[in-house]
């Protein structure tokens, strides 16, 4: 996450991994009135790598959401 997306959060936490063919994400946030939010995702492909630039750039957009 940007820095500039974190300052809208009182507590940002992330969890992620990766290995070929699988990407995970998963981000703990808290707003600043005290309302907390989760967003998972995971990408997996058996037959190629998969574009973790990509599935992050999605996390930013829906990060983003007011």
């Amino acid at each position: 996450m940007p820095p500039a997306q974190r300052k809208k959060w009182a507590f940002t936490g992330f969890k992620g991994g990766s290995e070929p063919g699988v990407v995970n994400g998963t981000w703990l946030l808290q707003k600043p009135g005290g309302q907390w939010r989760i967003l998972t995702m995971s990408w997996n492909n058996p037959a190629a790598a998969v574009d973790q630039a990509t599935l992050e750039l999605i996390a930013q957009r829906i990060l983003a959401l007011p």
